[in-house]
């Protein structure tokens, strides 16, 4: 291979994998951001979000001198706060050593957590597991349908990358918290998607080969931070729905996949931040 070539292919390379103003990749989706192209992610919804939806991740990490609002659409990779804030380091360090009941959700604290609810966990050949956490589980039971993205097409951080159909036909899409190529599907999930309701199985939803995984990894929550957003969360939808008996820390479950009169629109805007 002579030089020239050498040096043509390493630009193309580069310019694969350049970012453009908004912080995503140029890679040409081709109408394959999740079950529906004309969903809203994260960036359109982010503007309609009140105050209080937009706490920065360091309000849960009790950080002295961070802001008490996002203004950046929870991009923290290119955030100045986080840049100054996280060098410490020791409110990215859980001193959990196992899960944690809140209200009455198994919430595991040794995971990656977007604003979605959705989870990541980082397995081998640096590939990425993504599911429901178990508060959307419970909201979203019981379920009727699942759509997931095809294995080989592309999804994006903060895009919609499957949704749920509840028992009462609320779609609900959930965003998918890393980029990349999906390389796999549980399909078993899609075939029962009652399964989402069973928390004693793993609902797991996509494996996926990461674009931007170390970038990506700092938009998401983890360990104490990410137990403190949770607990949150867990009383604003307790506070939505009126039903403090179903988040009792003795057990009590929620399933609201049947309730036709719940708020599914500003569940879907406010909690899963898309439309």
């Amino acid at each position: 291979m002579t030089p020239l070539l050498v040096a043509l292919t390493t630009i193309g390379c580069l310019m694969m994998f350049s970012r453009d103003e908004s912080g995503g990749t140029r890679r040409l989706l081709a109408g394959e951001n999740g079950p529906d192209d004309a969903a809203e992610g994260l960036r359109e919804v982010f503007p309609q979000l009140l105050e209080e939806r937009r706490f920065c991740r360091y309000h849960f990490a009790r950080a002295a001198g961070a802001p008490l609002y996002c203004e950046d659409e929870f991009e923290c990779a290119g955030c100045h706060v986080h840049h100054k804030l996280r060098l410490s380091g020791i409110q990215q360090v859980p001193d959990l050593l196992c899960e944690e009941q809140v209200g009455g959700c198994r919430f595991n604290p040794f995971r990656f957590y977007h604003r979605g609810h959705t989870w990541a966990r980082i397995e081998g050949d640096a590939l990425v597991r993504v599911g429901m956490d178990p508060l959307a589980r419970r909201v979203a039971a019981p379920p009727t349908y699942l759509t997931m993205p095809e294995v080989e097409s592309t999804v994006e951080q903060g895009e919609t990358a499957f949704s749920v159909e509840t028992m009462c036909g609320a779609v609900l899409p959930f965003l998918s918290p890393i980029s990349g190529e999906v390389v796999a599907i549980n399909e078993k999930l899609q075939l029962e998607p009652a399964r989402i309701a069973d928390e004693s199985k793993e609902a797991w939803t996509m494996v996926i080969r990461p674009f931007e995984l170390t970038r990506e990894l700092q938009n998401l929550l983890f360990g104490n931070e990410a137990l403190e957003w949770f607990l949150h969360e867990s009383r604003v939808l307790r506070e939505l729905v009126h039903m403090d008996s179903e988040f009792a820390a003795d057990g009590g479950t929620l399933r609201l996949g049947n309730a036709a009169d719940f708020p599914w629109k500003e569940f879907v805007t406010n909690f899963l931040i898309s439309a």
